[in-house]
């Protein structure tokens, strides 16, 4: 409908005042432009939550519904600013139509923001832009299969966990967290390596900068100071100005996952935060601050601020992970300040023992992976070709009339897929609902010398979570490592989503000799969520694709444990990883090496 107007048919919308509010200030052009930069500060954010409500509250279930939703969505696409329109869509493919539609990715949809600039510009045949100001910068070390991968996106912990993992493949030492001290400086700097919106150039953050000199680097400080002293005393501040406790004595598992939702909501300053005007917004601001300390006054001297303060292009920048190891840092400060530490007897399921656990890659043999053994389980990795089409990066749309292909070929890791194997003993007299827990991490730290226990076990990134159905005597479990709960929903679930991490990343690259691994497996009893949430079963696993990472829009998340259980917090067992208890208790550690093809499946493999 080429004439459709929203304002001809606000009696069918739900919200007829937001979306003729909303429609007039389009139509007087007082809002951002549709090209205009989408930073995702208070106005732009404003303006992309009306268009998702416009969008979210139409009500499909009859036909004229769905006509209204198409038409809208039509006229909205056309008219509002692209970055804002992105976003909401995305938010309502995840909520509006969970489960029922895929929406598409968004390296399909603006895909000049996850492809080399090189490339875009020479698709275009656009002139090479004069140097940047502060000159050329190339000194950042992030893998490159890492930082190009379009399809990465980030969940804090889980990607901190990986992206170490990755450094030890790539043979690349620590790095150091962002500071607030004075005398700090962001010691690299950062040229993009991709284009904006509107194919225009980011700015080149030059090396050895200074935070302090921000407008709002005393406020960083305070944000930090009130965030050590609520972990210090154990309880944060509300806005009546009570005392809420962080943590309780003894710590129930409900009392946990309360306390660090709490603190994550003073953290991320989400609208769950109990008194946003004293703790402030100390992630978001870190972005903030890093992408104006070019231009401290933004926007006096460039159109637009640096690649912190976009999410979509911010992954490439080595002072991205500087940010997310110092907010992982106050995490683990936050989990590690609980009274009690976790033992190996919290995880003892009397009369369950994991017998043994095998590793197989589809298509072999596998090995048993027993602690006495000589031979060690080997999982390969292998780089391939993945060919994307990038035309909706390209500005004239004659070419594409005239049935030019444009096209880009990028290197992707992906792994050989394999299976658990696990063989599970029960003392037990029914059957029961259990669950099965996988982490890995790397062994070895930077300097070639074993993690400390505490350091490992705050490394460990989750492989998979799974439901499985526990009878007396012996249980056989096979399953497959391309199902994992972490990931991206697997296309044979009932239910579809966009959200998790990336299937083809599951395993980090390794090394050709083999990267030194912990594989840590738990299984126990399946316990209703907390709040009313569901058991977590073989019967009701389909509805929650990507449970891990990605929980549930509407649905209790069906687990009592916190994310990240056993190894979210302080824990230590005795001998430590569980050594001689293999195959005598529903726990255990193994040992696995990573490995790499370098090229093809055709080449020799990098192992883990």
């Amino acid at each position: 409908m080429s004439d459709f107007n929203p304002l001809n048919y606000l009696n069918l919308y739900s919200n007829p005042t937001t979306v003729k509010e909303y429609i007039e200030q389009l139509h007087a052009d007082q809002l951002y432009k549709r090209w205009d930069t989408f930073i995702k500060r208070w106005r732009h954010l404003d303006e992309m939550t009306t268009i998702f409500e416009i969008l979210y509250f139409i009500d499909v279930s009859q036909p004229v519904g769905w006509d209204l939703f198409y038409n809208t969505t039509s006229y909205l696409s056309v008219r509002v600013n692209v970055g804002q329109f992105v976003w909401a869509t995305g938010t309502l493919f995840s909520t509006k139509f969970f489960g029922l539609l895929s929406p598409p990715v968004f390296y399909d949809t603006l895909p000049q923001l996850y492809t080399r600039k090189e490339v875009i510009r020479s698709m275009n045949r656009l002139p090479e832009p004069p140097p940047p100001p502060a000159g050329h910068v190339d000194v950042y070390d992030e893998p490159a299969y890492w930082i190009q991968d379009a399809s990465l996106d980030y969940t804090h912990h889980q990607l901190m966990g990986r992206y170490f993992a990755e450094r030890r493949s790539n043979n690349l030492g620590d790095i150091e967290p962002i500071s607030l001290s004075d005398d700090f400086l962001l010691r690299k700097g950062f040229e993009p390596v991709r284009l904006n919106y509107d194919l225009g150039e980011y700015p080149t953050r030059g090396p050895n900068m200074s935070l302090k000199p921000q407008e709002g680097f005393q406020i960083l400080r305070d944000s930090e100071t009130r965030l050590l002293e609520a972990i210090q005393n154990g309880y944060a501040i509300n806005g009546n100005r009570e005392a809420v406790p962080l943590h309780n004595n003894p710590e129930s598992f409900a009392s946990d996952i309360s306390g660090n939702d709490m603190f994550g909501a003073i953290v991320e300053s989400s609208t769950s935060s109990i008194n946003i005007d004293y703790y402030g917004s100390i992630h978001g601001d870190l972005h903030g601050n890093i992408a104006d300390i070019i231009d401290p006054r933004y926007p006096q001297e460039f159109p637009m601020p640096g690649v912190q303060d976009h999410q979509e292009v911010n992954l490439p920048d080595p002072t991205f992970y500087q940010i997310h190891l110092y907010i992982d840092n106050l995490h683990r400060r936050h989990k590690y300040a609980s009274p009690q530490i976790r033992s190996e007897k919290e995880l003892v399921v009397s009369g369950v023992q994991l017998r043994s656990l095998k590793l197989q890659r589809k298509g072999t043999l596998g090995w048993n992976i027993w602690p006495w053994t000589p031979k060690v389980q080997v999982l390969t990795t292998y780089f391939e070709d993945v060919t994307r089409d990038v035309s909706n990066a390209v500005v004239d749309c004659n070419r594409l009339s005239q049935g030019e292909i444009f096209q880009t070929k990028v290197q992707q890791l992906n792994y050989h897929e394999f299976d658990y194997k696990l063989e599970i003993w029960s003392g037990h007299m029914g059957v029961e609902n259990f669950i099965a827990r996988i982490f890995m991490a790397p062994y070895l730290g930077a300097d070639g010398k074993p993690s400390s226990e505490d350091d490992l076990h705050w490394s460990m990134f989750e492989m998979d979570k799974f439901p499985f159905v526990l009878k007396p005597g012996l249980n056989r479990l096979t399953r497959p490592s391309g199902r994992s709960l972490v990931c991206v929903g697997h296309e044979d679930q009932k239910l579809r989503r966009a959200c998790g991490w990336p299937r083809h990343l599951l395993l980090p690259k390794g090394t050709a000799d083999g990267l030194a691994m912990k594989l840590f497996v738990l299984v126990s009893p399946a316990q209703a969520g907390q709040n009313g949430g569901a058991v977590y079963t073989v019967d009701n696993e389909m509805n929650f694709p990507a449970l891990s990472l990605c929980g549930h829009p509407w649905e209790k998340y069906p687990d009592d444990k916190p994310m990240g259980y056993p190894f979210d917090k302080k824990i230590h067992f005795d001998p430590p990883f569980a050594a001689g208890l293999i195959g005598l208790t529903n726990y255990g550690f193994y040992d696995s090496h990573d490995e790499n093809k370098m090229h093809s499946r055709d080449q020799k493999p990098n192992f883990l």
